[in-house]
C-alpha cells in the first residue's frame, strides 16, 4: 500500500471524469513526444508525460499533490510505488536532474539515445498504468 505523506499530498474527491482526463493529457503528452523529430523536443516532453502520468495515478488513489519543494521527486517516486516499479524510480530522478540542469543551468542537448530510452520506459509506465 502507497502512503501519502502529508507535506506533499493531500486528499481529494476527484470524480472518474477528472482522473480520466489526467490520464488522457499524461497520454497526449507522451504522442506528441513520440512525434518529436527533436530529441530535445521528445526527451522535454517525455519527461512531463510521466508527471503527469504520475500526477494521474496519485489522483486516482484520491490525493491530490501539493506544489512545494520537492513535489516532483515526491510525484516519480509514488509513480514507481503505485505500479510497483521501484527499479526505474532512481532512473526516474536521473530524468529529472538532467532536465533541471537544462532548465535551470542554462540548457543541454539530449542525444537520440537519451530520448529514446526515455520514451521507451514512457511507453511501458502507460501500459503498466492502464492494467
Amino acid at each position: 500500500m502507497t502512503l501519502f505523506e502529508t507535506d506533499h499530498f493531500q486528499e481529494f474527491p476527484y470524480s472518474k471524469s477528472q482522473t480520466d482526463g489526467y490520464f488522457h493529457n499524461a497520454e497526449l503528452d507522451f504522442v506528441r513526444a513520440e512525434k518529436a523529430r527533436d530529441p530535445n523536443i521528445a526527451y522535454r516532453i517525455g519527461y512531463e508525460s510521466i508527471l503527469k502520468l504520475g500526477i494521474a495515478m496519485i489522483a486516482d488513489a484520491g490525493y491530490k499533490v501539493k506544489s512545494v519543494p520537492g513535489h516532483h521527486i515526491k510525484i516519480l517516486e509514488k509513480l514507481g510505488e503505485i505500479l510497483k516499479r521501484p527499479d526505474e524510480i532512481e532512473y526516474l530522478h536521473r530524468i529529472r536532474r538532467k532536465r533541471n540542469i537544462d532548465l535551470y543551468e542554462g540548457g543541454l542537448d539530449f542525444t537520440e539515445k537519451e530520448s529514446s530510452d526515455l520514451l521507451v520506459l514512457c511507453g511501458i509506465l502507460f501500459v503498466e498504468a492502464k492494467k
